[in-house]
Formats: structure tokens, C-alpha cells, sequence
């Protein structure tokens, strides 16, 4: 199971980029890739696997900083067509992976915005698929780089890419959610329940003590801050309630 507890500087950039959320009462998701503040007006078009490896804005990700799901992504196209996004995983020699695709098909110019159910690890890229169809780039980005493969990257191939772009940008990004573990020590466990649902995390092992009835969160497995992958679980260790102290 993937976990792990945001550290300072990952923190900082999730922080940076507006995307932090407090541990309570829903998912979080973190936005990976362009911003989409340059100005973009040229046309990349494909059969091509691009994905931006460096991005000069402040607070902008090309890596996903947590294990989660992408649940939507955005690009702004040229001409419409097929339009996919991918999964690429960085492998030995400067070399990288192609994980998995979403596929969808741009039928519009402008910025689309399209679902999405894919997985995705922290350290991994999240590229674009561009088909039949075009992306809009921004040439004139200092700082910013791409990396591409023509043909298109595929499934399980590690390659290292042909062709690499410098101060280019391409208008896309992927929202990918995770769970940010709630605090629940204290909680009945049917408030704890609710609340690891409502952040995208399920009870894990249930410890009850021997004698009584314990209803309610006496410690949990996973400390309340570590970002967990959907669906992960956190395991609970149940009490009796307190007995009020006496003045």
C-alpha cells in the first residue's frame, strides 16, 4: 500500500499551488502540470506522447507528489481529435515508461476539460497522447522543457525520448485526488467512518479491547496528515468512552 507523510517541501508545493487541503471532510486533489498562464498559440499537433518535464511558473508540478487517482485533466486545443492522457514513469538511463492512458476525443477548440479514472504513483509524469488532433504550445517559456516521443510512447515501453524542446509549454494539466488522512482519535467510530469515506479512505483493521463496548477512536494506524491513494485503509484502534472527571 502506498503512503506517505508530506514532507516540508512537498508541503510547500502543494501549498504553493492552492491545492493543500487540511485533513476533514473531503478528498483532496492536487493539480500536476501547466497552469495554463503562458501564452499559448502554436499548434503541437501528433501522433506524438509529449509531456512537460520542467515548468518555470511558481508552484507548477510536473510529478505527481502523492499515489492518488486522476479524475479529470484539461488542454487547450488547436484543432480538435483524438486526445489522450498518459501515465509516464521515469526508468533507469534516462529512459522513461509509458503507464497507463485515458483516451478521450477533443470535439471542440479552446480549453476542454474531460474525466478521467486513472492511477498514478508519486514520482510519476502525467504526459499527453496527442492523436489526430492538436495541442496549444507556448514557445517563449524560459525554464520550461518537453520531451517527446514520435510514435507515441506505449504501454510498458521504456524509451528514451528522442526529442527534447527547450522553453516550450504545453497547455495541459490533470487534477489527481488522494486521501489526505483525516484526525479521528477521539471520534465514535461511526463519525470516523464517515469522515476516512469522505476523504477517499476506508477502515482498515478494527482493535477493540477485550471486555466493554468501545465505540470510540482510541489511536489510528495511519497519522492524520500522510496522504494515502484512494480506497487506501487505516486501521483503528477502538476504547470505551472517557469517563468524565470529576470537579
Amino acid at each position: 500500500m502506498g503512503r506517505f507523510r508530506l514532507g516540508s517541501g512537498c508541503a510547500a508545493m502543494i501549498a504553493a499551488a492552492g491545492m493543500f487541503a487540511s485533513p476533514g471532510a473531503q478528498a483532496a486533489t492536487v493539480t500536476v502540470g501547466s497552469p495554463l498562464s503562458a501564452t499559448f498559440d502554436d499548434d503541437f499537433g501528433g501522433p506524438v506522447t509529449d509531456v512537460n518535464v520542467a515548468l518555470p511558473e511558481a508552484g507548477a508540478m510536473v510529478v505527481s507528489p502523492v499515489n492518488g487517482t486522476i479524475v479529470s485533466w484539461r488542454a487547450i486545443v488547436g484543432d480538435p481529435g483524438g486526445l489522450g492522457i498518459r501515465v509516464i514513469e521515469p526508468a533507469a538511463g534516462g529512459a522513461y515508461r509509458g503507464g497507463g492512458t485515458s483516451a478521450a476525443t477533443a470535439t471542440a477548440s479552446g480549453t476542454q476539460t474531460f474525466p478521467a479514472n486513472l492511477a498514478i504513483k508519486a514520482g510519476d509524469l502525467i504526459g499527453l497522447d496527442i492523436g489526430n488532433g492538436t495541442v496549444l504550445n507556448a514557445p517563449s517559456v524560459p525554464g520550461a522543457t518537453i520531451k517527446q516521443w514520435q510514435p507515441p510512447l506505449a504501454d510498458g515501453g521504456s524509451l528514451v525520448p528522442p526529442d527534447t524542446f527547450n522553453n516550450e509549454e504545453l497547455g495541459y494539466n490533470a487534477d489527481v485526488r488522494y486521501c489526505l488522512v483525516p484526525k479521528l482519535k477521539g471520534m465514535k467510530l461511526g463519525a470516523a467512518r464517515q469522515a476516512l469515506s469522505q476523504a477517499a479512505c476506508t477502515v482498515g483493521t478494527l482493535t477493540r479491547p477485550k471486555k466493554g463496548k468501545a465505540k470510540f477512536v482510541k489511536s489510528q494506524g495511519v497519522p492524520p496528515g500522510t496522504a494515502l491513494a484512494d480506497g487506501a485503509p487505516v486501521d483503528l484502534k477502538l476504547r470505551p468512552k472517557p469517563k468524565n472527571k470529576k470537579k
